[in-house]
Order: C-alpha cells, then sequence, then structure tokens
C-alpha cells in the first residue's frame, strides 16, 4: 500500500520539511491458528538476513476463522 498522502504533504515544502527521496509503504502480514501478537515491536528473523525489531499493529481480525492481520509502515 503507498502512502501517497504522506509523501505529498512532506514535499509540498520542502523547506520545512527536508525533500523525501523515497515513497512510504506498508507490508501486511497475515497470522493463522495462533494466539494473537501483543501490540509494539517484534523480532523478525529469516535465516539469510539479520533479526531486526519491527513494530507491528493490528488492522483487523476475521471472525470467520482466528486469522488477524498486522501493518507495517515504512518511510
Amino acid at each position: 500500500m503507498r502512502h501517497e498522502n504522506i509523501s505529498r504533504i512532506e514535499s509540498g515544502i520542502p523547506a520545512i520539511r527536508g525533500k523525501r527521496r523515497r515513497e512510504s509503504f506498508s507490508l501486511l502480514f497475515e497470522l493463522r491458528g495462533e494466539d494473537p501478537l501483543g501490540p509494539g515491536l517484534h523480532q523478525l528473523e529469516h535465516p539469510d538476513f539479520e533479526a531486526s525489531p519491527l513494530l507491528l499493529s493490528q488492522v483487523c481480525g476475521s471472525k470467520r476463522d482466528s486469522t488477524m492481520y498486522y501493518e507495517a509502515v515504512f518511510g
């Protein structure tokens, strides 16, 4: 998901807010069949990359099953 409003607002007055060098974006994560995650930072781990903290916000949950959706916003 692109965050065009943020880019438009911040680029409106470059002398005050600075010039953006990249666009904001978000990633949506899906969690099925597990206990919901608590709010705040979570450790993102993958064998090919260094572990990194990631701030996740719950954006919705499915009433039909136990799927939870979380969003991480960058930029």
